[in-house]
């Protein structure tokens, strides 16, 4: 969706690389073990490297590849659920320059914590739906990290007590994007307090879904502008029914620096505070309105003072005429 807060921006993608170093995407592809094994003799020397959902591959190529490139610097192992707990390793014991990972879902939590602990520049982590990532994994991984970006969303055996966790690390000075979305055991009392420690943050996302709804309301999001309205750029509502048209109204008037929102299908929220939104700022780059009751005016309002809008989603928002 148009407003999704993004973990790793392309800008963030360009400056972590020199032009010198190849990045390749080669995700969602059915790219063999030998094919694989090629392209890494071509470019030895990866800075980033995507190979999500690659079903074919196996942990042989895994381990040479992780022989043969010698500085990649951001790494996408997501949806290869063949992986094993040997592969884990050997990626950690290679790769000690990584600045940005996302590893598989079904990664042993074990595995995890090691590969981790010895990744010293270790800025970016994503570990969006990690089945076996419990609350102590992440008090481990805390400890031996300072990021500027956190994934955890959708870990469903998370209880409040990571955001206890990460409000205490080194993290807490450094961390400018949390992804939280979807993590159906957390209070808004852990979410405001994690926002109160986080004191650079930029984004946050505590959207939910039609089975995961959030315990997110007016109180978060007034607790978010009172403490973080001069850096705060991006927020992910989406399906945050109880937040109110008077807190989407604070949100609009305290942070005149949003770049991204989504609060779509937040069906009770009224045009006047989605206009409110439009009014506050000139900065917004993705907006996600799903399912609300935006009207024509409010919808131009964005167009007109938003001029760098490069997405916008007024799907199913039944007021817009035709």
């Amino acid at each position: 969706r148009a407003g999704q807060v993004s973990f790793v921006s392309a800008r963030e993608q360009r400056d972590a690389s020199a032009a010198v170093y190849p990045v390749l995407n080669i995700s969602r592809t059915s790219i063999t073990d030998a094919s694989l094994t090629s392209v890494c003799r071509m470019f030895p020397a990866l800075a980033q490297l995507n190979i999500s959902h690659c079903s074919s591959l196996t942990d042989a190529s895994l381990q040479l590849l992780a022989e043969q490139c010698e500085r990649p610097e951001m790494l996408d192992l997501s949806g290869n659920e063949q992986l094993s707990l040997e592969t884990a390793m050997t990626l950690a014991k290679h790769y000690e320059s990584l600045k940005a990972l996302r590893v598989w879902e079904s990664i042993p939590e074990r595995a995890l914590v090691h590969h981790i602990s010895d990744l010293a520049q270790l800025k970016a982590l994503d570990l969006k739906a990690c089945e076996h990532l419990s609350d102590s994994a992440v008090r481990s991984i805390m400890a031996h990290v300072q990021l500027i970006s956190l994934n955890i969303s959708n870990c469903e055996k998370l209880t409040d007590r990571p955001l206890l966790y990460i409000g205490r690390s080194q993290s807490a000075s450094t961390l400018q994007k949390l992804g939280l979305a979807c993590c159906k055991q957390l209070t808004e009392r852990a979410l405001v307090r994690v926002v109160k420690s986080c004191v650079s943050l930029q984004a946050i996302s505590v959207a939910g879904n039609s089975m995961v709804p959030m315990d997110v309301s007016d109180t978060f999001v007034n607790e978010l502008c009172a403490h973080r309205r001069d850096t705060l750029e991006a927020i992910n509502l989406y399906r945050c029914t109880r937040v109110t048209s008077a807190a989407i109204t604070t949100l609009g008037r305290s942070c005149a620096g949003l770049t991204e929102v989504d609060i779509g299908h937040c069906s009770e929220l009224s045009d006047s505070a989605i206009a409110a939104l439009a009014q506050g700022g000139t900065c917004l780059r993705n907006l996600e309105l799903f399912n609300t009751a935006v009207c024509d005016d409010t919808a131009k309002l964005f167009a007109i003072r938003h001029t760098n809008l490069q997405a916008l989603s007024l799907q199913r928002c039944r007021c817009i005429s035709a």
